[in-house]
């Protein structure tokens, strides 16, 4: 655990939403919660470049939002953007498809060279992602 004055860090968050969505279980289980660069991502999405979002609580309040935490599942949990991998997967799809149907008959007919098929995976590493990685938890032990 971390101090820093009367507080106590309890994870660092890649994501603005899921930090605010623990935040507010933390509050409503009566657990005064902090988060440390919230309003800064309100303006730029991709915050992991600062460091995500560190969720602070009372340092006498730690381990019962730590137990709060567990009971919630969320370090062992694995965090699945369903939505974003979906919008990822069919912009691929609408991508390869369009490469299939423009650059295959244009080899067959002549007008472009057979090397212009690496032209379609070379372009595909374009494709926008999801950069969050895992986030970090700092919780008491469960007992």
């Amino acid at each position: 655990m971390a101090h820093e004055g009367n507080l106590a860090d309890l994870a660092t968050i890649t994501s603005r939403n899921e930090a605010l969505v623990i935040a507010s279980a933390l509050e409503h289980a009566g657990v005064r919660t902090w988060i440390d660069g919230v309003h800064h991502a309100s303006v730029d999405p991709i915050s992991i470049a600062l460091g995500g979002h560190r969720l602070r609580v009372f340092a006498d309040q730690w381990e019962e939002a730590s137990a709060i935490v567990h009971e919630m599942g969320l370090p062992d949990g694995e965090i699945v953007f369903e939505g974003q991998k979906l919008a990822v997967q069919k912009l691929l799809f609408a991508f390869v498809g369009l490469h299939v149907f423009l650059v295959i008959p244009n080899i067959i007919a002549g007008l472009l060279p057979l090397t212009s098929l690496w032209l379609l995976p070379s372009a595909a590493l374009g494709v926008p992602v999801d950069p969050r990685g895992q986030n970090d938890w700092y919780l008491a032990q469960d007992d």
